[in-house]
Parts: C-alpha cells; structure tokens; sequence
C-alpha cells in the first residue's frame, strides 16, 4: 500500500523501492512484480518494467493485468510484434477484455505508423499516445497546461525550422521519439529504437543522423574507419530490426577489425534479439576474450557478462545466469546487475518452492502435526504443520491447523495470520472464520470477532462455534459498556486499528458523536441511517465509545 501511495503521487523511486522490498518478503506474489513494472514504466525505463512484466506472466499466467503490464512494456520499447503477441496471450486468456482490446488496438495503430513511415499520423507528433508520453515526463508533463508550449508543440508539424533555436527542442523531440535519439548502439537489454520522426522534422532528430562520424576518430587507419563505417550501419539497421542485415555488417566490422569486443558485443545483442541464444553466449564469450586480450574496460567486460547471463535467463539456465552476473559484478559493479541478481534468485527459490510441493508428503506432514498436538507437544505440532502447508501451499486446512498450535503456545498474531490465509485459499471455509473470531476475541479485538463470527454464520447459519462466539462476544460487549470501566488494552488495540480510525475521522460520525453529548434528540435522528448505526456500533463493540 505504502509502494502505491508513492506511486500515485508521482514517486516512482521510492515506490519501486517499497515494491521491491515487498517482493524480498514474498517472492511469489504476482501483484508485486506487476505494480513495479507499472512503477518502471511511468518511470521511463521500459526494459526493466518488461522484466517484471515477464516474471508476473510466468508467477500467474491467467491474471490478465499481468499481460497488459508485459504489452504496455514492448509498445514502450516499441516491440510492436511482441506487444501484439503478448496483447493476444491475454486476449486467450479472457477474450473480450476491454483493456486487453484497448492495448492491441493501440499497438497496432502505432505499428502501422512506424510501418508507414509516418511518426504520429494525420496529427503528426501531437498523437494521443505522444501526449501521453509528454504527461509522464518530469519536465514537460506539467508544461502540457501552458498555452505557450502547446503552440510549440504546434509548430513541430507545421514548421519545425523555427524551433531549432529553441534550447529545449532536441531534448522534447527526443522524448517525442522515445528518448532513443542519437544512440549509436544497441542497448544492455537489446530493444530496438523508436521509428524515425515525420519527414518534416529536422534531420538531427534521425538516430544514425546525430551518432559520431567514424571519421572522427583521430589517426584512425582506414580499415578502422570502414569498420567503425560498419558498425554504424549495423546499429541502423538493428534499430530497424533488420537483424540479418544488422549481422553481415557486424561480420564486416569484425573482418576489419578484430581487436575491437564491441563489434562482438552488439552482433550478440542481435543474436539475442533473433532468440539464437547458443550463438549469443558463444559470441559473448568470444567478445570477452577479445577484450581482455586488447586491454578493454571492465564495463565493456561487464557488458558483455550481463548479455550472456541475459541468454542464459532465456534459456532457463538460472544457475548459469547468476554465475555470469557475479562475474560481471567483479569486473564493474552496477546496480541494475544487482537488481537482476536479486530477481533471478527470488525465481530461483521459487522454483524450489514449486518443486518441494508434494500434497502426499503434506499429508503425511499434517497426520504427524495431529499426533504430536494430542500429545500436547505444540511446537513440534507447529513445525509437523508448516511442513504440511510447505508440501501442499493450497491447502486451507493445514494453515487452519497450524493456526491452533500457534495459538497454544501465545502466538496470538501467528496464529491470526495463519487463519487469514486459510481464507485467502478458501473463504468460505467456517472453520477459519471461527478460529480467526476466537483469536480476534482472546486478543480484546470484540468488534473484529463480530465481524468473522457472522462471516461464518452468513456461509453456515448453523454453525455451533460461531453462535456461541458471536453470543459470548455480544454478552462481553454489554458487560464492558454496563461497567462504565475504559479497559486500556481493548481501547489500544482499537484505536490502533485503521477502520476504527477511519471512523473516527468521517465528519459525519463527528458531528454525530458531538450531537450525543449536546443534542441527543439530533443525535437519536442520525441513527436511524443505517450507515452511520453501523459505524457507531462499530465503535461500541470497540470499546472506543460507551453508552449507558
């Protein structure tokens, strides 16, 4: 909740931060991965918003939000076959999904402006999903409500010439296109570049346009320069995912010269791309060797480590994957690889978890967690039924069992959220809602035992155990409010509770309280809304408010 609040307040960073503290916690949640990737991406970092997107997809394959947070990220990277594809995965999922639908249209929409050439359609630059873009940005998001800057944005399709003066143009034009102008190689996770910029923007604004001339490079040889000449002709052509292509020239750059790792480097980004990950991780291995044979930089070394343990990952390898990045974390430390590190053991140990699941082996478990419970063994009975909830996640049973050994030796809190995730599995499982009445009642928590007493009633109007709790949790109530006593603890529990906190804070439930006191005839009035006599017995069954 705290990762959200960030989130919708515009602090991506420190809502990434919470969400991956949430998923250090818990591995396996789904819902984690998705709202990080939406994090990443109202960030401005597609590729790592693409990475979570992926774990989601893989932990939950049939929440469809995980496939729109996986279709959102490759439109951003404008992988538009991909995002299509990915759009369609959710569509098999729940067909007909407005949002699903919405993104493949968008997808597709925009696939076919890059196929056409045409950057933003009959509107130019000044496309909804551009907009879009510029709303999220820190700097020109807020400049959207000047009607100064929408006359600029204006004139970027009628006469962009007047604006090349303008010291903020080459970086709004960059945002417009992607960010991806000017970039002379592939990126750390290959994903290939925005379609260049309508015809009638300024010529500067072309990726192979604004990289360094070859040439440049002072007392270059000649077979240098053509090689550098075709390594730029890759890098076009990789961003124009003509990877065949990309490749010969690759080739060609690495026949004129073959000191130079990252001509080796980016023809594997392409092989990786191509989903040829034998080849990836072999030229991967030859860029290293050649880099360390010709003295390159520990990033470059680095680069090259994290591209073969990206392979490695697509391949399912996570052993390897991991070795390779703790090497690429010896030759240059980044906090990205850190990140990858985390999130491919975080998947490491789930697979474990998945692997350990054995429901016969669970039942085993819980048949000796039984005995020892009889036997009044409590803490071994407590470990026979974690075993049992180990071996078998689904079972709602086993966390209910392991709940009532906590419960014997005090573990009052344990226990309550063993009980809460019984009825995460199952909640119309009574004897969950009874036990978590039972615990929410030795813990002076009156109104919450009501509350899980008649859950389980509305599932079995019948059930013994929760009408005699919901019975002696009432006469508890009554017994408090007769005395005329404050019972400290049961007022701390409450007050520390944020429904209760909530009410107290609603003006209505204010003005009503204040009318008890001054105006009880004003105040008998107002209880007979049903809404407000619910959150005043609320606040009775607390212990926060008496009445004699």
């Amino acid at each position: 909740n705290e990762g959200n609040t960030h989130l919708q307040a515009g602090e991506e960073d420190r809502a990434i931060e919470c969400y991956t503290k949430a998923i250090e916690l818990e591995s396996s949640n789904h819902v984690f991965y998705s709202n990080r990737s939406a994090a990443y991406l109202k960030k401005g970092e597609p590729e790592k918003a693409l990475e979570d997107a992926e774990v989601c997809v893989r932990l939950n394959p049939s929440w469809v939000k995980s496939h729109i947070r996986k279709g959102a990220a490759l439109h951003a990277l404008r992988r538009f076959e991909d995002a299509v594809d990915a759009y369609n995965a959710g569509l098999a999922v729940a067909p007909g999904d407005r949002a699903l639908t919405a993104g493949l249209e968008e997808v597709q929409a925009a696939q076919e402006r890059a196929q056409s050439g045409g950057g933003g359609g009959r509107n130019g630059l000044l496309s909804p999903e551009l907009i879009a873009r510029l709303a999220a940005h820190p700097k020109f998001g807020p400049k959207l409500a000047d009607p100064a800057f929408m006359a600029k944005l204006q004139m970027l399709n009628t006469n962009p010439q007047m604006l090349m003066a303008d010291p903020d143009f080459m970086e709004l034009l960059s945002v417009l296109t992607g960010g991806m102008a000017g970039a002379a190689e592939p990126p750390s996770d290959p994903a290939p570049a925005p379609a260049a910029p309508p015809a009638s923007a300024p010529a500067p604004a072309a990726p192979p346009a604004s990289a360094p001339a070859p040439a440049a490079e002072e007392g270059a040889s000649a077979e240098r320069v053509q090689a550098l000449e075709a390594k730029q002709r890759g890098n076009a052509l990789y961003k124009r995912r003509e990877f065949e292509a990309a490749l010969a020239e690759y080739d060609a750059a690495i026949a004129l010269d073959a000191t130079d790792m990252s001509f080796l480097n980016n023809k594997a980004a392409v092989l990786l791309e191509m989903k040829r990950y034998d080849a990836c991780i072999e030229m991967c291995q030859d860029a290293i060797t050649v880099g360390r044979e010709n003295r390159a930089s520990f990033a470059d070394l680095a680069k090259a480590m994290v591209r073969m343990g990206k392979a490695h990952l697509k391949k399912d390898d996570l052993d390897a994957a991991l070795e390779v990045f703790g090497q690429a974390q010896v030759e240059n430390y980044t906090k990205d690889t850190e990140r990858l590190i985390k999130t491919t053991e975080l998947q490491k140990r789930e697979r474990q978890r998945e692997a350990y699941i054995n429901p016969e082996l669970g039942l085993e478990a819980k048949e000796r967690g039984n005995t020892k419970f009889r036997e009044g063994d409590f803490p071994g009975a407590a470990e026979e039924y974690e075993e049992a909830t180990r071996r078998d996640p689904t079972n709602a049973a086993y966390r209910n069992n392991l709940a009532a050994a906590l419960l014997k030796m005090g573990d009052f809190n344990g226990a309550k959220l063993q009980c809460e995730k019984a009825l995460d599995l199952d909640p119309r499982y009574v004897k969950a809602w009874a036990k978590k009445a039972d615990i929410e009642f030795f813990m002076k928590e009156y109104h919450k035992a009501l509350e899980s007493y008649r859950k389980g009633l509305e599932i079995e109007p019948d059930n013994q155990l929760c009408r005699a709790g919901l019975q002696k949790t009432t006469r508890k109530i009554n017994e408090a409010s007769a005395s005329g006593e404050v019972d400290q603890e049961r007022a701390e529990h409450a007050l520390a509770d944020p429904e209760i906190q909530a009410i107290l804070n609603d003006p209505i439930i204010r003005q009503v309280l204040t009318d008890m006191q001054s105006n009880p005839a004003e105040g008998q009035r107002a209880l007979g809304d049903p809404t407000v006599a619910a959150k005043i017995s609320k606040l009775v069954a607390a212990g926060v408010l008496q009445v004699k």
